[in-house]
């Protein structure tokens, strides 16, 4: 697959790294595939990195169907659990774009959505979050 998934189980949540060309259905497609992983839980958070992605081609109309479809999808699935989803972008090209797409996805995912430069960040940004839900 060119978009890839790694599931960490310890801390439960999975680093989805986007390749190539990103079509918009293509985050419901990895969501999907995502829950459909041995040993995802609804206390799974997101890591998505869109360093290598290209997303050029996405159309504010369809990114506004999309989001739909995946607030639906989250919910069916997550539920009421607390879940975080970090997008991340240190390509400086890419970022203005991926920034445009995360202000416009932040108002329908209230749980949480960020934009970070590195994996590392997200991560922290991860913990803190958690560790704030258990106060």
């Amino acid at each position: 697959m060119k978009h890839t998934i790694d599931l960490d189980r310890e801390n439960q949540w999975a680093v989805i790294r986007y390749r190539g060309e990103v079509a918009i259905e293509d985050a419901l497609e990895v969501m999907q595939r995502l829950v459909a992983m041995p040993g995802w839980t609804p206390h799974c958070d997101r890591i998505v990195v869109y360093d290598d992605g290209l997303l050029g081609g996405i159309s504010a109309g369809d990114f506004r169907r999309v989001r739909n479809d995946l607030v639906a999808f989250i919910a069916e699935h997550y539920g009421d659990t607390p879940n975080y989803s970090a997008q991340v972008c240190g390509n400086a090209i890419q970022k203005p774009l991926v920034e445009y797409w995360v202000n416009f996805g932040r108002d329908a995912y209230a749980p949480g959505l960020e934009l970070f430069d590195t994996v590392t960040a997200a991560k922290a940004w991860l913990l803190r979050k958690r560790a704030g839900d258990q106060a």
